[in-house]
Parts: structure tokens; C-alpha cells; sequence
């Protein structure tokens, strides 16, 4: 007579059998998300894809599942322009400014890093915060790209 131990443990032994973890089901759907400050005033479509969204597909490897952008900010109007040109399903994410005040911009950014998988930062000319967080997510196991808006280049951090 089988104990209801040794039955919970063939039960869940029949099941690992008859329905094998695949290796393109354990690889998870990457979620790209985009935070940070821009000076984006010289910007064109173009000039997003040519510098930072294509190498990012190059280096990332697989498109995203999602993409995830601030509502505000002329970047965030490409970035969104971009996701749905690409047929990416695309999430903009809105600070609730009237609420939160000052701080509706942090916890949209959190927001934005607690869900993605993938970060491209966009640091900004007159403060590193955004360096700083890029670091804090990349210590998380996040991949992380970072556009620095003074030299204008666009590289993966590494640890």
C-alpha cells in the first residue's frame, strides 16, 4: 500500500513525464523597458532605430514580448511609434503626477524596472541617477543598456 507521500511523488513524477519542460518554455519572454531623460530634441525616428533600438536587437538576440515606455517625452512618442510599427506589444506606463507629485516620476520608472526584463536608460546631462539606477538593476541580473546623452554611445553594462 502506497503512502500518500510516495503517491504525491509519483503523481508528480508521471506529470514531469508526460509533460517535458521545453527549453524555449523556460527561456523567459524578455520585456523591454525604457526609463530615463532625454534630450531629444534633435531626434528623428531614424536616428532612434540607427542608434540604439537596432543595436539593441542585435544584442539582445530575440525581439521583446513587451515594451514598456513612460507616457511622456518625445523619446517615448518614437519608442511607441517604433513597438507598433514592429507589431511589439507596447505598454506605456503613466506617472500620476496629481497624486504623487514629485515622486510620480520614481515610482514610474520603478514600475517600468520592477516588470522588464531588459532596460534601456537614458542618462541624462545633468544629474547620474539614471547611471546609478542602470547600475542597481544590473546588479538585479537585469540586462541593461545605457545611452549616455553626452557621447551619445549606446553600450550594454556588464558586471
Amino acid at each position: 500500500m502506497q503512502t500518500s507521500l510516495d503517491s504525491y511523488v509519483s503523481t508528480l513524477q508521471m506529470l514531469k513525464d508526460e509533460f517535458p519542460t521545453s527549453a524555449s518554455s523556460s527561456k523567459q519572454a524578455a520585456v523591454l523597458g525604457f526609463v530615463g531623460h532625454s534630450s531629444a530634441a534633435h531626434w528623428s525616428m531614424e536616428y532612434l532605430e540607427d542608434k540604439i533600438l537596432n543595436p539593441y536587437l542585435q544584442e539582445a538576440g530575440q525581439p521583446p514580448a513587451k515594451v514598456m515606455m513612460p507616457t511622456d517625452g518625445t523619446t517615448s512618442i518614437l519608442v511607441q511609434a517604433w513597438a507598433d510599427k514592429q507589431k511589439f506589444n507596447s505598454l506605456p506606463v503613466e506617472a500620476d503626477w496629481r497624486t504623487l507629485g514629485p515622486k510620480a516620476r520614481a515610482y514610474r520608472d520603478g514600475k517600468i524596472c520592477k516588470e522588464s526584463t531588459h532596460l534601456i536608460f537614458f542618462g541624462g546631462l545633468r544629474s547620474d541617477t539614471y547611471e546609478k539606477m542602470a547600475i542597481r538593476e544590473l546588479k538585479k541580473g537585469k540586462r541593461v543598456f545605457l545611452f549616455d546623452a553626452e557621447t551619445k554611445e549606446f553600450q550594454e553594462l556588464v558586471t
